[in-house]
């Protein structure tokens, strides 16, 4: 067990929390999303709500490097919307990230997803967790 290896599963966990918070209640996140310029329909919110509750469960079940890098992209995107919020100065109340949880988006977000992005990357090169 390495160094990473909890914050890869604290990273897991947290996109399976927020994926099932989404997946119950999109509003906030269909409005985070419409205030950057993006209509996206609450059916389409939770479909991926729940594509990341799967994912994450994929990627805790199996540790594969694969899945290890796809939650690394997730937390990737989950960073660029962040910035880019924070640089246009949206008015974005909540990051949508919990559902209905009042969470605007702030530099602590994005330290937390690129510190989830780093664990990720590190499990994917080097097999962190690993069932063989």
């Amino acid at each position: 067990m390495g160094a990473w290896t909890v914050p890869y599963g604290i990273a897991i966990a947290l996109l399976a929390a927020a994926g099932i918070a989404k997946v119950r209640e999109p509003r906030d996140t269909v409005g985070a999303l419409a205030r950057s310029g993006l209509v996206v329909p609450a059916v389409a919110v939770r479909g991926l709500a729940a594509f990341e509750v799967g994912l994450a469960v994929a990627a805790l079940a199996t540790g594969s490097r694969t899945g290890a890098a796809l939650v690394g992209l997730s937390y990737l995107v989950f960073t660029v919307f962040v910035v880019q919020a924070r640089v246009r100065h949206l008015p974005v109340g909540s990051c949508g990230c919990f559902g209905r949880l009042e969470t605007p988006p702030s530099a602590w977000h994005v330290l937390v997803n690129l510190g989830d992005r780093k664990s990720t990357r590190l499990n994917s090169s080097h097999q962190i967790i690993s069932y063989a």
